[in-house]
């Protein structure tokens, strides 16, 4: 969200008021008096409208454009955002825009935050938003959206960038058919990236066949070798330690060699395997 400073009285009553308001459904538009408050954030909207400082005033319905948002309120967020617009703000509007779609997904409001980036017409602004979420989404482990969005990107840097996203995170969470999917998307050196780190998923969970098949694909043979130095390390943590040794022969550049020893070595020593480790 924007911060905002301590800008006078007025200031930490909208902080008080944005921070307190509890959750709440539907779709709204802006009140149009006091009288129509709802709740905790249309009192802040009236206040922010009270803020004789124009720049006050701004900086003031942009939080309250994140507490409409963090309630699942798209209208109302959506509303001030074209306010902000209007106020010739520079690129701040860009920052809200990814502010309030963080919020709506994080309010279990994901299909409104969709429909508010299709919404957005200035490129800039929509592709803000775009990556905001497929952060924010991979973030709440919604990935099949965040790939879904993120395939959708025509600049081909930041698809590249957005889909490594994505790939880490199927990843991290084990679906790794998904990850080498993704990973196979990508065309710059982020496809290594995202192959190490599938790699180091699949040595972590044993399957140390898949791990090397995948760590042996990696064209980056810098990466490639770290990434089999981390398979000897979780084979050697797992005592497989003759699978380990047998790794260690395909890793030949001495930093990812001296690792890959001193991993095969501890686990040793904490096998009690005194000898083993010496030699």
């Amino acid at each position: 969200a924007i911060e905002v400073k301590s800008w006078a009285t007025t200031a930490i009553v909208m902080i008080t008021i944005l921070t307190t308001s509890s959750a709440a459904q539907g779709k709204s538009a802006l009140p149009t008096g006091p009288g129509m408050s709802r709740h905790a954030v249309d009192s802040a909207y009236f206040l922010a409208q009270k803020e004789k400082n124009p720049q006050n005033r701004l900086r003031y319905l942009s939080n309250v454009a994140i507490g409409y948002a963090s309630r699942g309120d798209d209208g109302a967020a959506s509303e001030i955002l074209s306010q902000l617009r209007e106020a010739n703000l520079g690129n701040a509007y860009l920052l809200l825009a990814s502010n309030i779609v963080v919020e709506l997904i994080d309010a279990d409001e994901t299909n409104k935050a969709l429909g508010f980036i299709a919404k957005l017409k200035d490129p800039a602004e929509k592709n803000s938003a775009i990556d905001a979420a497929v952060g924010f989404l991979v973030k709440k482990k919604n990935i099949d959206t965040a790939a879904t969005l993120a395939k959708g990107v025509s600049n081909i840097a930041r698809k590249n960038r957005l889909m490594l996203d994505v790939s880490e995170g199927y990843a991290a969470n084990g679906f790794i058919t998904n990850a080498l999917e993704v990973a196979d998307i990508i065309t710059d050196s982020g496809k290594n990236i995202a192959l190490a780190t599938i790699c180091s998923k699949l040595a972590d969970s044993q399957n140390f066949q898949k791990a090397i098949e995948i760590a042996t694909s990696i064209s980056d043979s810098t990466l490639a070798q770290k990434s089999l130095a981390k398979v000897v390390q979780s084979q050697a943590g797992a005592h497989q330690f003759d699978a380990a040794i047998q790794t260690l022969k395909s890793i030949t550049i001495p930093g990812a060699r001296q690792i890959a020893l001193q991993s095969i070595a501890i686990a040793y020593i904490q096998n009690n395997q005194f000898l083993e480790a010496k030699s």
